[in-house]
């Protein structure tokens, strides 16, 4: 026997283990990096990940397994908090959460297969123009079953310059910068020079340097202040607990500790924000006037406008999740029903097909609204503004706030509640993936929470004014409203609604 001949199929599969190591080291950095959302180690982070996972799939790639355990450690390690949200939010026992936590995992993971599995069968051409990672991964996101919307490219929100980007191409453009640069830098270090190393840094570093200036363009254009509209916002933080939230007794002294938080804080001309569901007590969606209604504030003193948080109702059969404006005069328009319904806290899915979900799970279902709503403010000195609210995860689906905008909205507005994340990283990546419908579609962004992260968002994705988590506070600040419209908010159209 040839003791010196080689045997091919150890070593193959001593490369195959080498990728999926390089795969779950590219995972758990993208993890790692959601455990500090918005800061400069997020965006490196994210670069280090991209880089990663592309040297993984060189020369065919890690097992199918192996890229989807990475994924699992991805959500596992960056999304540790959901199991606790779906126990506290949906009522769950600790079993029966773990389970659905689990479910979201294994499903969520999926996606990396599938990345893997397009990217293997992506065009020739593409793969020598190094855009076969990033192309295969955007199609796995549009075809994936995403219950949590992130991407690699959230992670840049700290560099604003290269953040900008969302205004031409939203997330998934910025996310396909990284991959197309990681490939052309990894494609020059692992190629001889003949094959075009020196071209690939070439363009590589054209790309980095066009998008940085770019941004910086972006950032001269907003620094340009003269003419625009100024705005007094004002957003009410009362830090009200979840157990003390949805107890009757206490709904009405919850509602009191907002009042008391707005009369203290209250001028003249100001806009004034209260977030999701701070009215308990089931209001008429048609109820027209405060007047109407004892439930509803009304600052008398004060030539203020208010949009608040409120559960409304159309019939016994129809009640929503609703944000409602109360207008300087008093008036009250119909208000907005939240679209984007949460499962098993607002309604219980596949219950048509699996019964006995109702009986682990009886709460009724919400009605979900149709459209986006965009209510007209009026100020003292005769100037006009709109506002479109999107309420709780809503504000995380960017075709939402693109229609907002192309309604006429000047401002978006976002009213949630996030105590159910805990003493969590959550809240800040929440907030992360939702300052970018304020670079996507150059607008303030203001976040009005129950227990934080409270804040305004400038139209760079910048956060200027924010209070502490669990924390009492009226966050004030004077904003600018503007009105142009970017190539995103234009044109593009990367909507996908995941349930109804």
């Amino acid at each position: 026997m040839n003791l010196t001949a080689k045997v091919p199929l150890p070593k193959r599969l001593g490369t195959t283990s080498r990728r999926t190591c390089l795969a779950l080291l590219g995972g758990a950095a993208m993890a790692t990096g959601w455990y500090f959302p918005g800061t400069v180690l997020c965006a490196v982070l994210g670069w280090l990940s991209v880089l990663l996972f592309c040297a993984a799939l060189r020369n065919g790639g890690p097992s199918y397994r192996g890229i989807f355990l990475a994924g699992a450690v991805l959500y596992t390690g960056g999304f540790y908090w959901l199991l606790r949200t779906i126990s506290d939010f949906g009522g769950f026992n600790l079993f029966t959460s773990s389970a659905i936590f689990a479910l979201f995992i294994v499903g969520s993971a999926l996606q990396f297969p599938l990345w893997l599995l397009i990217y293997r069968f992506c065009p020739p051409f593409l793969k020598r123009l190094d855009l076969a990672a990033g192309i295969s991964w955007i199609l796995a996101q549009m075809l994936a079953i995403r219950i949590f919307p992130w991407e690699p490219g959230h992670t840049q929100l700290a560099l604003v310059e290269l953040a900008q980007l969302a205004s031409l191409g939203g997330v998934p453009l910025i996310t396909l910068l990284m991959f197309w640069v990681s490939e052309l830098l990894l494609g020059a270090a692992f190629n001889s020079p003949k094959s075009g190393g020196s071209a690939r840094v070439r363009l590589a570093t054209f790309l980095l340097l066009s998008t940085l200036i770019y941004g910086y363009s972006q950032r001269i254009e907003y620094s340009h202040t003269d003419g625009k509209q100024r705005l007094k916002v004002a957003l009410v933080q009362a830090n009200i607990s979840i157990s003390e939230k949805h107890n009757q007794k206490f709904f009405e002294a919850n509602t009191e500790r907002y009042r008391r938080l707005s009369e203290a804080a209250a001028e003249n001309d100001i806009f004034m924000v209260w977030p999701e569901a701070v009215i308990q007590d089931w209001i008429p969606a048609n109820v027209g006037s405060v007047e109407s209604d004892p439930h509803l504030p009304h600052f008398s003193a004060k030539t203020m406008n208010l949009l608040l948080g409120a559960l409304t109702y159309d019939s016994r059969e129809s009640f929503h999740n609703s944000a409602v404006a109360v207008l300087q005069d008093g008036s009250v328009p119909y208000p907005y029903h939240k679209q984007i319904l949460m499962p098993f806290g607002e309604f219980t899915p596949l219950k048509s097909v699996l019964p006995w979900l109702e009986s682990i799970h009886p709460t009724p279902d919400f009605t979900p609204g149709n459209d986006v709503t965009v209510f007209n403010f009026s100020s003292g000195d005769g100037g006009q503004f709109t506002a479109a609210p999107l309420i709780c995860y809503e504000d995380v689906i960017p075709g939402l706030s693109r229609r907002a905008v192309q309604k006429g909205a000047d401002i978006l507005v976002n009213l949630t509640n996030d105590a159910w994340f805990g003493d969590s990283v959550a809240p800040y990546q929440h907030h992360m993936i939702a300052s970018f419908r304020a670079i996507e579609n150059r607008r303030f962004l203001l976040r009005s929470t129950n227990s934080g992260y409270t804040s305004v968002v400038d139209p760079l994705g910048r956060t200027v004014g924010g209070l502490p988590n669990f924390s009492e506070g009226v966050l004030k600040s004077e904003i600018t409203l503007e009105r142009g419209r970017t190539f995103f908010t234009r044109y593009l159209n990367l909507d996908r609604q995941i349930w109804r």
